[in-house]
């Protein structure tokens, strides 16, 4: 979902900001889409090269708590 901050519901799990040149848009994944925010990490840290990944091992998706 997304839009401002005000829009942003108190039971949301995650929100992200972005600001661009329209302005500032909020981003925020509900309890029930935490599974479609799994899938996609998953997919995007499969498609990142390995050596990438390496750089950080303390940062990044393993160790977000809704995904073990």
């Amino acid at each position: 979902m997304c839009g401002k901050k005000h829009d942003v519901p108190k039971c949301a799990c995650y929100v992200g900001r972005h600001r661009g040149c329209t302005g500032e848009c909020q981003v925020w994944v509900m309890p029930d889409q935490l599974g479609t925010l799994r899938e996609f990490t998953l997919i995007v840290l499969a498609l990142a090269p390995v050596e990438k990944q390496e750089l950080f091992p303390s940062r990044g998706a393993a160790f977000s708590p809704s995904l073990r």
